[in-house]
């Protein structure tokens, strides 16, 4: 039985940057100069789903004047347009130097609202329209809309710090095509093309998005990409001595905003596919309902194992796995987990 994914894709940049006809190439198999003339999107369009392996993808296109960006962001559009979105591709015309200041400036606002409601999302930029003669190829786009090693016009940042970090996470996560609706032109070396036919990047980005959430979620390639190596060596080295103190099977520490693990001693073959995979998926909608009435740490019973879950800070959470046949008093296990947590706090407080 295949089980059908939906996925939310959200498109968006200025005016003319090419994001109807990337879309219509996709859903329809068009050709170039089937893509000629296009009407400006007004607003928000929805195209009809268009099928990926098991996938189910809905599109949905945004118009890029300025005033339609300014309605993006009113409360009652704000949170329905960028919720739920598992793919945000921002489309930039790489040949348009007069759109530049107007598609750095909404890709800060836009991403930011994508990381406050979607932080799960996988991020892309396409630096389309390639096959012209005169343009910006992708390296020099991405230094231009977000910079070469930190974060540019911050003007358009949340000023709470812990919503600016997520947004500075989300970002190092970002990957950027150089694209364009026609076929593209083969270099000096036949087995590499100046760019990638928009429907082609579409289709990679598809296949990318699974292994993207099963690594961010379960290998901890997310927390690769946002912490030093030693800092996250460190972090397990940590957890295999709370595991001795605690005699655990496992533990994982759990990113609650963008729901990746950070570290863990837990083996893939025990967080895939089973319940102890799930809760770690979870940890964040659990602590949320549960937290208030356990604070000092959550436990159940699932499968084989005794689950302890307990937030470490705002944004990091802890989760452990005790043999279920461990006889323990759940009051003092929650004691031993607050107690072996605080040299962890105090880790996270020197890289926040």
């Amino acid at each position: 039985m295949v089980v059908v994914e939906h996925l939310k894709i959200l498109v968006m940049g200025p005016t003319s940057a090419g994001k109807t006809s990337i879309i219509r190439q996709v859903i329809y198999g068009l050709e170039s100069r089937e893509l000629a003339i296009m009407e400006p999107t007004m607003l928000i369009k929805v195209h009809p789903d268009y099928t990926h392996g098991n996938y189910l993808c809905k599109f949905f296109d945004t118009g890029g004047q300025e005033m339609m960006f300014n309605e993006y962001y009113r409360p009652e559009r704000e949170e329905p347009l960028f919720s739920k979105v598992n793919i945000f591709i921002y489309v930039v015309d790489s040949g348009d130097p007069k759109m530049i200041h107007l598609a750095r400036k909404e890709f800060w606002r836009s991403i930011s609202r994508i990381t406050k409601y979607s932080p799960q999302a996988f991020p892309v930029i396409f630096a389309h329209k390639q096959d012209l003669k005169v343009h910006l190829p992708p390296d020099e786009l991405r230094s231009v809309l977000i910079g070469p090693t930190e974060l540019k016009y911050q003007e358009y940042f949340p000023k709470d710090p812990q919503e600016r970090r997520q947004i500075e996470k989300m970002v190092k996560r970002i990957i950027v095509y150089g694209t364009s609706i026609m076929d593209p032109i083969r270099g000096p070396n036949e087995h590499k093309a100046y760019w990638i036919r928009s429907d082609g990047a579409v289709i990679e980005i598809l296949d990318k998005y699974k292994r993207f959430i099963k690594n961010m979620k379960i290998l901890g390639t997310g927390a690769r990409k946002v912490y030093p190596e030693e800092f996250l060596n460190y972090l397990v080295f940590l957890l295999k001595e709370l595991d001795r103190n605690l005699g655990s099977m496992g533990s994982v520490i759990v990113d609650k905003l963008n729901n990746f693990i950070i570290a863990t001693t837990l083996k893939e073959s025990e967080v895939m596919d089973t319940t102890l995979g799930n809760t770690i998926a979870h940890a964040a909608i659990i602590l949320e309902e549960r937290e208030k009435d356990f604070p000092k740490a959550i436990i159940f019973r699932a499968e084989v194992s005794l689950i302890v879950l307990k937030s470490i800070n705002e944004e990091i959470a802890f989760l452990t796995a005790l043999p279920g046949d461990k006889q323990l008093d759940e009051e003092e296990l929650r004691v031993m987990v607050e107690k072996s947590l605080e040299k962890i706090s105090n880790v996270f407080r020197t890289v926040s």
